[in-house]
C-alpha cells in the first residue's frame, strides 16, 4: 500500500477498484448509477461508495474527510462499503474548513461519457496531494467518432496530437 486515500471516479461495477485496491488504504468509489454501485458493492473493493457526479463527489469527500467522516476503514473485501448520495452541496469557495487530498485518483473507461473535461480535470488537480498525488485514467473513442468522411478529423475538436520525442521542447 503506497497511497493513504484514493478515489475511483465512475467506478461502475468495481473493476478498476479491484485493480487498484492493493495500492490504497481507503478507496472511495463514485458513480451516478445506484445499480452500478450495487455491483461494485458486491465486488467488495471499495471502503465507501458515493452516488453523484465526479466534481461534486470529489469536493464532498474531501470536506467530509477533514470533518473525520470517512473513518479510515481499510481493507476492501472484509467489510460492507457504506453508500452516500451526494446532492448539491453549494459553492466550494464558501467553505472555510480545510480540504483533505487524495494520493490517488483513478478514472477508467469513464471520460468517454463526459462532455467537457475541463471542470473534472480542475477538480482532480485540486483534490490531489501536492507534489505526490497520482491521476491515472484511460481514454477511448466511441465508435461514432470514427473518421467517416476521410478528412483525418474524427470529431476531436480540431486538436492535433503528436508524439513528443525526448529532448523536444515543443
Amino acid at each position: 500500500v503506497w497511497a493513504r486515500r484514493g478515489v475511483d471516479l465512475g467506478c461502475g461495477c468495481g473493476l478498476s477498484g479491484a485493480a487498484f485496491r492493493s495500492c490504497v488504504s481507503h478507496l472511495t468509489g463514485v458513480d451516478l448509477s445506484h445499480d452500478m454501485l450495487d455491483k461494485a458493492r458486491e465486488r467488495g473493493c471499495h471502503d465507501e461508495l458515493v452516488v453523484g457526479d465526479m466534481e461534486t463527489a470529489l469536493l464532498r469527500c474531501r470536506q467530509r474527510s477533514c470533518e473525520g467522516g470517512d473513518g479510515g476503514t481499510t481493507g476492501g473485501s472484509d467489510h460492507e462499503a457504506k453508500e452516500e448520495k451526494i446532492d448539491d452541496i453549494g459553492d466550494s469557495s464558501s467553505s472555510s474548513s480545510p480540504l483533505d487530498t487524495f494520493d490517488l485518483v483513478v478514472a477508467c473507461d469513464v471520460f468517454v461519457y463526459v462532455g467537457d473535461l475541463d471542470a473534472v480535470f480542475r477538480s482532480v488537480r485540486d483534490a490531489l496531494e501536492p507534489g505526490r498525488g497520482v491521476f491515472a485514467f484511460s481514454a477511448e473513442f466511441l465508435e461514432d467518432d470514427k473518421d467517416e468522411d476521410g478528412d483525418g478529423d474524427n470529431g476531436g475538436g480540431g486538436v492535433e496530437w503528436k508524439e513528443q520525442e525526448e529532448g523536444d521542447d515543443d
